[in-house]
C-alpha cells in the first residue's frame, strides 16, 4: 500500500475565488507526492481531528503559503515596516499537528513557511523581513518563481547532504522571512551566500527536515531526490506503524 502524505493548505478570505473563505494549495505539492509513489491528502484546519489525521497519514508535509507566522509565537511584536500577513488559525493548527507528528516520529518535511514553523515550534525566532537585514542575495525572485535562482551550501554532515548528493546547488527563492535564532534540537543543514539559513533538520528525529525553497517544483535533480526521500521515509514509517 502507498503511504498517505498529509499536506497542510492555505486559507484566504480574498474574493478571488469565492465571496466566502476558501482553502487552496498549488497542484505542484500533490503532484510531487504522487510522482514519487505517495497519496496526497489535504488537511483542513481542524484541531479536534488531529489524532485521527495522525492515525491516517504516514508523513506530514507542511506547505508554504501567502501568510506569516505572528511574531507573538516567538515572543516579539511586529517590528518591520513590511506588512506582516498572519493567519492565526493556520498557525495554531500546524503547531498542534507538528507536535503530534514529532511525538510519534512521523516523517516531516517543512517547505518555506513550513520550515519557519518548525523553527518557531522548536523555540526559535524569525527575521521578520529579510530585506531589512541587507545582504547580497535576492530572496524574492521575479517570475517564474519555480526556476533555480541562487546557490546554497549544504553541510556535509547533514541528512540533506546525503539525500541531495551535492554540497552546492541552486534553489528557487520566494520568501521575505527567514530563520533567525535557531530552535532547540535543530541544526542548520544549508545556507545561502549571504548567511540566510536555507535548511534545518531535527537532530534526534529520524526524518524531520525544513527547507526555505520549494522543492515540490522538482526543477532539479536534488529537489527530486528530496521529494523521493520524503515519500520513501513515509513508506518505511507506514511499514513500522502497521507491523
Amino acid at each position: 500500500m502507498q503511504p498517505i502524505i498529509g499536506i497542510t493548505i492555505d486559507y484566504s478570505q480574498k474574493e478571488l475565488y469565492s465571496k466566502y473563505p476558501w482553502y487552496a494549495l498549488r497542484v505542484d505539492y500533490a503532484d510531487a507526492i504522487s510522482t514519487h509513489g505517495g497519496v496526497p491528502l489535504l488537511l483542513p484546519y481542524d484541531v479536534a481531528a488531529i489524532e485521527q489525521y495522525a492515525q491516517i497519514i504516514d508523513g506530514l508535509l507542511i506547505s508554504g503559503g501567502d501568510f506569516d507566522i505572528h511574531p507573538k509565537y516567538y515572543g516579539q511584536d511586529i517590528n518591520s515596516e513590511y506588512v506582516v500577513n498572519v493567519i492565526d488559525s493556520r498557525t495554531r493548527f500546524e503547531i498542534a499537528l507538528l507536535e503530534r507528528a514529532i511525538s510519534i516520529s512521523m516523517p516531516v518535511l517543512g517547505i518555506c513557511g513550513g520550515m519557519q514553523l518548525l523553527n518557531v515550534y522548536s523555540g526559535g525566532s524569525l527575521i521578520q523581513h529579510v530585506p531589512d537585514k541587507g545582504g547580497t542575495v535576492t530572496h524574492q525572485q521575479p517570475h517564474p518563481k519555480c526556476q533555480p535562482h541562487h546557490d546554497i551550501k549544504v553541510q556535509e554532515d547533514s541528512l540533506l547532504h546525503s539525500i541531495a548528493a551535492d554540497a552546492i546547488y541552486k534553489v528557487n527563492s520566494t520568501h521575505h522571512q527567514a530563520v533567525d535564532k535557531l530552535g532547540k534540537h535543530l541544526k542548520v543543514s544549508a545556507m545561502a551566500e549571504d548567511g540566510i539559513i536555507e535548511a534545518i533538520e531535527h537532530v534526534s528525529h529520524p526524518y524531520c527536515i525544513g527547507v526555505q525553497w520549494h522543492p515540490e517544483y522538482m526543477r532539479s535533480e536534488q529537489d527530486r531526490n528530496l521529494m523521493h526521500s520524503f515519500v520513501r521515509a513515509s513508506w518505511l514509517y507506514k511499514g513500522k506503524k502497521n507491523g
